[in-house]
This record gives structure tokens, C-alpha cells and sequence, in this order.
């Protein structure tokens, strides 16, 4: 580590409500204040403004990046991994970043995604795209995050256009696949790599035309085929494709509403398929008749989505959702009053029926963004917290 200093984290068991433990860890200094005890999970750390957490069902992996004013106007960025097994933190390390200015944050996050020793992080930095936005940026470990290389990106070294809304996924080879939006064309398109050997291999093109600024969701399905969910341009629809031999297949709608707007939500979806028999995803539309977030999920014998199902209420938004072993687990965050909180529910038989469901912010504060990993036999849930005009990261296992 670069500097070291103390933080105090505060364990909370959700089920018993009860206070369990406290222990120290090293972080760089002024990332983090003392935690305390709260029924809204764990505050693992403060000033956090974009993360990623991602499970190899043998760890947790999570990337925070977290901004410090420093005297003068000036910003202090730290990018930091954090590997997670049985529990228990093994590895802790700073990923080099260079003298860019980072601006990745919520709702376009830092991402990482690991498979045994190696793991490849990603963010985006300033450019002369829309916004300030810019290309991506690449570290990558060969042993198990304890030291980073940057390296050269998916698209020309020269390109300061945005490149952004990404996300990452490992296959059982060591690959690395991408996806991200970018306006090579005519319009936003997206785009994708996959990164193997050292090498990017040849980009392509899944979509010429799709919403501007919403997150898109990558995953291997059980055949190791590459799988992302996007928000089209019309209508502004959640869509789906797959990476088969014979090419993207591209042209399914999964929540199918035909929701006609010129603007962009800021709002992706979460997506799942370790299931042969299923897909499953959860997105939000802005349909003035259905206004919120649903559950679907695909048969993919027949490529058909077939169930849809409302979670939440009309405000009910930013949805993720995962797997493990039989078990399937959803998140959002919804108005409860004038916050936001974080929301969770689970399904023991692929989604036909759901238990009831749990609150897992603080009520105190505005909630929002959740992620969630498979993590044991259970799940991890990650989201930000907004108090006092400061960003606090939580988490909770369900």
C-alpha cells in the first residue's frame, strides 16, 4: 500500500439485529472515518463515488474508487481492490491509475471482473465527449490483485471521445470480455472486445443505435457464451443478445413495452443466466402505464421471454439480480416518504413465486444503486448511502 492509517468496521447481524464485532483494517488515509453500528448492514467506507463488486463463487471481489479534496481545489483519487474470501478480507491493494482524472461514478461505475489469479479492472477518464466524458482505461493482475499493470485499452490510444456505460466479464480461459458505448457511427452504438493473451482481439459491433447513457449488463450464460442486456433507441426498450458462433443474435426485447421517448433515463438492468433452462432479468421503464421495475425471464429452449412481473412499486428503480445454486435474489431501491431505500426479495423456484420483502438501508438515509453477488450459500448485497452530504458504502449478507 501507498500510506496506511486505521478504520474501525461495525458488523451487523441483519437476522438478529445485533451487534457482533468490530475489527481493524488498513486504508489509505482519509478514506475512511470509524464505523458504527447500524440495522442497515455494514459501513464499510466513506466518500466513495462509484464501486463494482464481482464473485468467482471462491471470492468477492470489490472496486472502490473514492475522491478526497485536497488544499488548494485539487482532487486525490484512490483506486482500490479488495479481495473477499469466506468472509474474511485476504487482499488489499491500490490500483495505479496515472495523471488522469477519473470520472467514473454511479450508474457508470468503475468496473472489475476476476477469474483465479487474474483480475482486470476498468474506469473512465476525462475527455471531449459529452459531459467531459472520455475512453476507457485498463489495469490488470496476475496474482491475485496484489500488483497492477496498466495497459493499453480496447479502442486506438488516440481516441478522447466517451467511451463509457461498460461492463466486464471472465470466462474459465482467463478471457476478458467488454462491452461499452461509443459513437464510432452515426449515433451511440454498442460495442464489444473480448481480451485474451495480452491482446484485444477485433471490436464489434452489437447494436449501431441504442440509448445514450444507460448502463449496459454483461454475463457468460451456462454454455460460457457472452450475454449482455442494453437499452435500445425505440422504442427505448430493455434489449437482449448473445454471442454465438454464428455472430451476435440480436432482436429480442425482454420487458417489450414500447416505450417511445427522445431522452436518455440513466437507467440499465441486472441480468443472470447460470441456469441452462433460464434467463433472467430485471429492468425499469418509464412507460407512462407501467412506470417501474419487473422481473422476466427467459425460456431458452424456446428464446422466448415470457414472464414479466412488477417488483416494487411505480418508483421502484436501478434493479440488480443474481443466482446460487437454487435460489435467486433481486434488489432495487424505491421512495419510502422523501428516501430512497434499498429493497431485496427471494425466489426458490425461478421466479414463479417470491418471499416477502426486506428493507436493507437505513431508514435515516437516501439509498440507491444496489449490486449483488453470489457469495457462499448465500448472497452479498452492496449500495451507496447518501447522508450529510456525504457517500457511504454499505453492505449486507442475505
Amino acid at each position: 500500500m501507498k500510506t496506511q492509517h486505521k478504520i474501525a468496521i461495525a458488523l451487523v447481524s441483519l437476522a438478529a439485529a445485533a451487534l457482533v464485532a468490530m475489527y481493524l483494517m488498513r486504508r489509505s488515509p482519509n478514506d475512511m472515518h470509524a464505523g458504527h453500528a447500524h440495522h442497515g448492514g455494514k459501513e464499510l467506507q466513506t466518500g466513495i463515488t462509484s464501486f463494482d463488486v464481482y464473485s468467482d463463487d471462491r471470492s468477492v471481489h470489490l472496486l472502490t474508487l473514492t475522491n478526497h479534496a485536497m488544499a488548494g481545489g485539487a482532487m486525490h483519487q484512490l483506486l482500490r481492490y479488495e479481495r473477499q474470501t469466506q468472509g474474511r478480507i485476504v487482499i488489499t491493494s491500490d490500483v495505479p491509475t496515472a495523471a488522469e482524472r477519473i470520472i467514473s461514478k454511479r450508474s457508470n461505475d468503475v468496473q472489475l471482473a476476476a477469474q483465479g489469479e487474474r483480475v482486470l479492472a476498468m474506469w473512465q477518464v476525462a475527455g471531449t465527449g459529452f459531459g467531459g466524458r472520455g475512453p476507457m482505461r485498463f489495469a490488470e493482475s496476475n496474482d491475485a490483485g496484489k500488483t497492477w499493470r496498466i495497459f493499453s485499452g480496447a479502442t486506438a490510444a488516440e481516441r478522447t471521445d466517451d467511451q463509457g456505460f461498460f461492463d466486464i466479464a471472465a470466462d474459465a480461459t482467463h478471457g476478458f470480455h467488454l462491452v461499452w458505448l461509443d459513437a464510432v457511427g452515426k449515433g451511440k452504438g454498442l460495442r464489444y472486445a473480448r481480451y485474451d493473451n495480452g491482446a484485444w482481439q477485433k471490436t464489434q459491433t452489437i447494436d449501431n443505435v441504442t440509448c445514450q447513457c444507460c448502463y449496459n449488463s454483461l454475463r457468460l450464460n451456462a454454455r460460457g457464451e457472452p450475454i449482455v442486456l442494453y437499452r435500445r433507441a425505440a422504442p427505448r426498450d430493455m434489449a437482449f443478445a448473445t454471442l454465438t458462433q454464428q455472430g451476435w443474435q440480436t432482436g429480442e426485447s425482454v420487458d417489450n413495452f414500447g416505450w417511445q421517448v427522445n431522452a436518455c433515463p440513466h437507467a440499465g438492468g441486472g441480468l443472470s443466466a447460470r441456469s441452462a433452462q433460464y434467463t433472467f432479468a430485471v429492468t425499469w421503464t418509464g412507460e407512462k402505464s407501467a412506470q417501474g421495475t419487473y422481473f422476466s425471464r427467459r425460456d431458452n429452449a424456446e428464446r422466448l421471454w415470457k414472464k414479466r412481473q412488477r417488483i416494487g412499486g411505480a418508483s421502484a428503480k436501478n434493479p440488480d439480480i443474481s443466482e446460487n445454486g437454487n435460489a435467486l435474489a433481486v434488489v432495487w431501491d424505491e421512495y419510502e416518504g422523501d428516501l430512497r431505500l434499498v429493497k431485496t426479495m427471494l425466489s426458490a423456484n425461478a421466479g414463479e413465486t417470491w418471499g416477502g420483502v426486506r428493507t436493507l438501508s437505513t431508514k435515516n438515509a437516501a439509498a440507491s444503486l444496489a449490486r449483488i453477488v453470489p457469495d457462499g450459500k448465500t448472497f452479498r448485497v452492496f449500495w451507496s448511502e447518501s447522508k450529510n452530504n456525504n457517500l457511504i458504502l454499505r453492505s449486507a449478507k442475505l
